[in-house]
């Protein structure tokens, strides 16, 4: 017997082995993709924005999300930044208000999703609108189509890949001519992974004057937790799949937010295999020296990241996206101390939209993620490192959208990206360089950081 079981088990560590150390799953492709397809460049012009009453507003500024992002802007006072808070309620935007300095210029505005008129009314009023309201499957249509229509810079929270899909179908054609740039996933995802990836990618071209092939993302070190509205978000998704709302062939595809005919990336030149490009599985990966599970979060993060990189002309590039064993140990039991010590209520652990974690979690969660950009033969690499200080879901979450809409009401930031026009486009595309180096100041350069840590 014993014998028996000493086989079967030599035989599972051998199997476990085999599985841990398979290759990502990637697709052949043909030799034309791995030569390089310089990104795509634009004149050195400065749009005129137009003056509106408003450089900023915020909608949805009276719940728990809205509310730090305008705590966030009231920190930034500047006589010639002109703001407002938007919402339903006229009585809580007051309150609100009430909050922050006197001295401070915020207007408010009175809107809601469900009556266009407000929307539209509100889009004549601001160059930019911020939004937190979600789930953006259920309440954040009506306000793209009111700024796309109205050529309205717009960021978001979204997390929900086919609503997200549906929106470019809609309205990209639209703000391309109206010159609205509307950039999705504006916060934890997709904000590190998505500028994250540009900047390695664009790091290794600096360095090795040549495109690198192949990015791999890893995230080393989380401790904080997800918003309700990310529940909320995930919750839709997984009901518009169970509803049949969406194909399987939609679910599973790696490429969901690209197509041949609003980018032109060709589908023969597609190397991912699967959504989050690590696989569906635990497995040692040998550039990051680590072993790792895909991200939860990769179906969104890898998706608006793939996009970024074609919007940039980008086609010969791959993307995966992991967590690492260790910080999913580490986060574990950090939550559990926050638990033990009563700083997290276990009615928190999964939280309703427009309610959020204890202040200690807000504070005390910060990220790492490591990045590796290499080359098609893979003997050319270099490793970056992305890190920030705030949990994700939250405290983070608001800085990213905020200093978003700060970039976009910027002649200048608003067009530091790779692709210039207007759309339902990404951030890393939009405003990509600008917005890595407005986080990087944010907090008097104590919030975010991009870094290169090594290259061979």
């Amino acid at each position: 017997m014993s014998g028996w079981f000493s086989t079967f088990a030599g035989f599972a560590v051998v199997a476990i082995a085999i599985l841990a150390t398979l290759p990502k799953p990637q697709n052949e492709v043909p030799e034309r993709c791995n030569h390089y397809l310089p990104i795509q460049t634009f004149p050195e012009t400065v749009p005129i924005l137009p003056e509106k009453m408003y450089d900023v507003v915020i909608y949805g500024a009276t719940g728990f999300t809205g509310k730090l992002v305008a705590n966030y802007l009231a920190t930034k006072y500047d006589p010639a930044f002109k703001w407002a808070i938007a919402g339903r309620s006229e009585s809580k935007l007051k309150a609100l208000k009430k909050e922050f300095n006197p001295a401070f210029p915020v207007g408010i505005i009175i809107a809601d999703s469900s009556d266009p008129k407000t929307l539209n009314e509100l889009m004549t009023k601001t160059k930019v609108v911020i939004t937190t309201v979600g789930p953006y499957t259920e309440y954040g249509t009506p306000l793209i189509e009111a700024a796309a229509k109205s050529g309205v810079h717009y960021c978001d929270l979204s997390g929900e890949p086919f609503w997200q899909r549906e929106m470019i179908d809609k309205y990209d054609e639209i703000a391309r001519h109206t010159g609205a740039k509307i950039l999705l996933a504006s916060g934890y995802d997709s904000i590190p992974f998505d500028l994250g990836g540009l900047y390695a990618y664009n790091e290794f071209e600096r360095i090795h004057k040549e495109p690198a092939s192949e990015i791999s993302s890893l995230v080393t070190e989380t401790r904080g937790w997800l918003s309700g509205g990310t529940f909320a978000s995930a919750g839709v998704t997984f009901k518009q799949i169970a509803a049949g709302e969406v194909t399987m062939v939609a679910a599973t595809d790696p490429y969901l937010l690209i197509s041949n005919d609003d980018i032109g990336v060709v589908k023969a030149c597609r190397r991912d295999g699967e959504v989050s490009g690590w696989g569906n599985r635990i497995r040692y990966d040998v550039d990051h020296s680590s072993i790792g599970m895909p991200h939860f979060m990769a179906s969104i993060n890898a998706r608006i990241f793939r996009r970024t990189m074609a919007l940039s002309g980008v086609r010969n590039v791959s993307y995966s996206e992991g967590l690492s064993l260790a910080a999913v140990a580490d986060m574990t039991i950090f939550m559990l101390s926050q638990i033990l010590m009563g700083k997290m209520p276990l009615a928190d652990i999964f939280p309703s939209p427009g309610s959020g974690p204890s202040p200690s979690i807000m504070k005390e969660g910060k990220a790492t993620i490591d990045f590796v950009a290499k080359n098609h033969g893979g003997d050319k690499k270099i490793k970056t490192r992305v890190k920030f200080i705030g949990d994700m879901g939250y405290n983070a979450t608001s800085k990213m959208i905020a200093e978003t809409g700060l970039c976009l009401a910027s002649a200048i930031c608003s067009t530091s990206g790779n692709y210039q026009g207007g759309g339902v486009i990404t951030p890393g595309a939009a405003i990509g360089d600008g917005l890595i180096r407005r986080l990087e100041a944010a907090d008097n350069g104590k919030f975010f950081s991009f870094t290169t840590i090594s290259t061979n």
